[in-house]
């Protein structure tokens, strides 16, 4: 009797990867989809506002016809175009309000993202707002890093363009404002000329926030002709911040790393008050404002989702550089106790969302308390059954410094984590060199090229002068810097660092 285990076992070899191939087909043609309808959406803004897309691909930028001699047309009732460069959500929320605002007010006015317009787009714009993030220490958000690298660094004439900025930053960073800054000096040395000086808006402060929002209408009602006191009373939500202050309460506390060598880091479970809808996505950041200094209040990364009905973050406690303890987390990981309240306000970080990577493999990178919010991209990752993930993690000593362990180790167990390398800088043989996320990464550059060629995302969640530039600087020397930009504009590189 003919043996016909080779073969069958050929056919089904065969079935098996085709279905696969079949798979990422339709994975990739949902992402594109998305894609194409978000890059649509922007395209008729700008269209509205006399600009038509040039190319035709999903990142075509955006260009505008010709009036004549090479000359461009500034009639005066053209729509005014509202650009955002984000990197949390919260410049594209202001730069879409700002366009509401507006045509409440009787301008027309349509919003775009910055990195789709280009030189000639900007040349022939008639007016043109810009609300801008700095990211990092002065670094342009990741979306808008190939729009500086292809359009800044030059100086097309822009004779005739009339533009104002609105900067966000921390003023906590020393190259506070830096990129908004940064767009409008090159605006100005191009030839455009300004309605306004550039506002600038301290997005960790409410009270200068809101200063500078009142600025920004100000000045807009008295360059465009409008009603100055219509203006004022227009007061858009800001919808990342948009479920405002509530007392939560500390349901538990505990110490995650006894017997460091490190600053001791905390769990604390936190519990809503009772008859509140307050949800969040992974990615999402938690706002305290400390007893000692609410004016001023302090992002966490969220570790947890909403279905697990607690919110959770990883605090390590800061020390000043005079050694004198920092306000928020001694307060957090020393004061405060289980069952007493604290303020908490939600806020969205739209760049770290998994939004169109949600059913992508993903390349999971962090050090320290940033594994934070990558344990809520597990957690969703988990709940959505999504089981391809591969995680680096980084800290000091292994025997007492690995973070959530116990939970790594059961996705692990369950196939939900089916990758993880670690790396312990503390580790490391006498005289050896230091093993950071940024080296296994470099180590383990055939699969990282393997993985981004099937369409995986890259999450990175930390600190930003060590590990975040090591890791930039890995996959650029791995991936090329070209498709790293693109990566970056794609937001298949999202980072949440600091």
């Amino acid at each position: 009797m003919p043996d016909y285990s080779d073969a069958l076992r050929y056919g089904l070899t065969l079935a098996l990867l085709a279905a696969y191939a079949l798979l990422c087909l339709s994975i990739w043609q949902r992402q594109r989809r998305r894609r194409l309808a978000a890059v649509a959406e922007a395209a008729q803004a700008m269209q509205a506002a006399g600009l038509t897309p040039a190319g035709g691909g999903a990142f075509a930028t955006v260009s505008t016809g010709s009036s004549g001699a090479g000359q461009p047309a500034h009639p005066e009732n053209a729509p005014v175009l509202v650009a955002w460069a984000t990197q949390t959500g919260m410049a594209q929320t202001l730069a879409k309000n700002t366009a509401a605002m507006l045509q409440a007010c009787g301008q027309a006015a349509q919003a775009a993202p910055l990195a789709l317009l280009d030189a000639d787009a900007l040349r022939r714009a008639a007016r043109l707002l810009i609300v801008a993030s700095t990211y990092g220490d002065g670094e342009p958000p990741d979306e808008a890093v190939a729009f500086e690298k292809q359009h800044m660094r030059q100086h097309p004439p822009l004779h005739g363009l009339r533009y104002a900025v609105l900067a966000l930053g921390d003023s906590s960073y020393d190259n506070f404002c830096q990129f908004g800054q940064a767009i409008d000096g090159w605006l100005a040395s191009s030839g455009g000329q300004r309605l306004f000086a550039c506002i600038k808006a301290d997005s960790a402060d409410d009270f200068e926030m809101n200063a500078a929002l009142a600025a920004w209408r100000k000045q807009l009602a008295a360059a465009f002709g409008l009603d100055a006191a219509q203006l004022a009373r227009w007061q858009p939500e800001r919808p990342s911040e948009a479920g405002g202050w509530h007392d939560w309460t500390l349901a538990a506390k505990t110490r995650l790393n006894p017997g460091s060598a490190g600053s001791p880091v905390w769990l604390l479970e936190l519990t809503a008050p009772a008859g509140a809808s307050l949800t969040w996505e992974a990615g999402d950041l938690a706002q305290i404002a400390p007893p000692a200094d609410a004016k001023n209040p302090r992002d966490y990364s969220i570790a947890s989702i909403p279905q697990s009905g607690r919110l959770q973050l990883l605090v390590r406690r800061q020390n000043r550089a005079d050694g004198s303890p920092g306000l928020c987390s001694a307060w957090l990981t020393g004061e405060l106790q289980a069952g007493q309240t604290l303020p908490v306000r939600l806020r969205a970080n739209a760049g770290f969302h998994l939004g169109g990577n949600a059913e992508r493999a993903l390349i999971l990178i962090g050090n320290g308390v940033g594994l934070a919010g990558l344990l809520a991209h597990l957690h969703a990752r988990e709940a959505a059954g999504q089981r391809r993930n591969w995680l680096i993690f980084g800290e000091r000593n292994a025997a007492h410094d690995w973070l959530c362990h116990e939970q790594i180790a059961r996705w692990q167990a369950s196939g939900h984590l089916p990758r993880v390398d670690a790396a312990f800088s503390r580790d490391s043989a006498p005289g050896a060199p230091k093993t950071y996320v940024q080296t296994v990464l470099a180590r383990e550059a055939a699969t990282l090229r393997q993985w981004m060629d099937e369409g995986a995302a890259l999450y990175v969640c930390g600190s930003l002068s060590g590990m975040a530039a090591g890791v930039d600087a890995v996959l650029r020397q791995t991936l090329g810097s070209e498709r790293v930009d693109a990566l970056l504009a794609e937001r298949r590189y999202c980072r949440d660092v600091y």
